[in-house]
């Protein structure tokens, strides 16, 4: 799978959000919605340090049709695609940020990553957080992924 960070050159980062598996199904997106407030930027405050402006949906790439399975339908077609769980997550599965049920976002920029960085940079920043984005996910067993995009 091509990198996430590198997917969308305009700005945009796959995020995986984890939300406690003891979140009711219809409580997902409002739970969702929660856990990004935070992170969002405050147009009439610039210092306000969001990580983002708007949420959007592009490519889904979790695709887990068992963790989709046990959602109710209408839960189903809403996250089709975009949620797994911790444990059902593959291998390659990659994003550019993680937010955790705490709260926290973390992401790849957290390691230098950054758009006109040189390579070598980048793939050290690429190698550090790949490493970090699965020791969190590995925490987090008991968990949603739930996976939308940010535009920063």
């Amino acid at each position: 799978m091509k990198p996430c960070w590198a997917t969308y050159p305009i700005m945009k980062t796959r995020v995986h959000v984890l939300v406690p598996l003891t979140t009711p199904a219809d409580a997902l997106s409002d739970h969702v919605d929660r856990l990004l407030a935070p992170h969002r930027m405050n147009d009439d405050d610039p210092t306000s340090g969001g990580r983002f402006d708007y949420l959007c949906q592009l490519d889904a790439t979790l695709n887990c049709t068992q963790t989709e399975y046990v959602l109710p339908h209408s839960v189903r077609r809403a996250f089709a695609g975009r949620i797994s769980n911790t444990s059902r997550l593959s291998d390659d599965a990659s994003a550019g940020a993680l937010v955790t049920p705490d709260g926290n976002w973390h992401d790849i920029s957290d390691f230098g990553w950054r758009m006109m960085a040189d390579a070598d940079s980048n793939a050290e920043a690429e190698r550090q957080w790949d490493s970090r984005y699965r020791n969190l996910v590995a925490e987090h067993q008991d968990c949603w992924v739930v996976e939308t995009y940010a535009h920063s």
